[in-house]
């Protein structure tokens, strides 16, 4: 089954984000809430900030299904610790590191 991604996020994917996130670091390397709120944290931040000329979201699907995430910010963000992008496909995937 093809993944198909939208460039437009909508009611849910970033929440879906903030715990997919949670949830595989805490399975795959013992992150605790603290994990999950800092990317609460990013995300809330590039929402309140977000500058669609310069930077994009992009939800993957599969099936009707989301199962990724790419999110591509503005360098100079002073809150950006966080990766160029984000993969965190459900289906056998990992999350990605940065992109620069």
């Amino acid at each position: 089954m093809p993944v198909t991604y939208s460039a437009r996020h909508s009611r849910g994917d970033l929440g879906w984000v903030v715990h997919r996130h949670g949830a595989v670091y805490a399975q795959e390397y013992g992150y605790d809430a603290q994990f999950e709120a800092l990317v609460a944290e990013i995300v809330s931040q590039f929402v309140q900030r977000f500058d669609p000329k310069r930077e994009r979201c992009w939800i993957a699907e599969q099936g009707g299904e989301v199962v990724g995430s790419v999110f591509l910010v503005e360098r100079s963000r002073p809150w950006r610790s966080s990766p160029a992008y984000w993969w965190s496909r459900r289906l056998g995937g990992r999350a990605s590191g940065p992109a620069w």
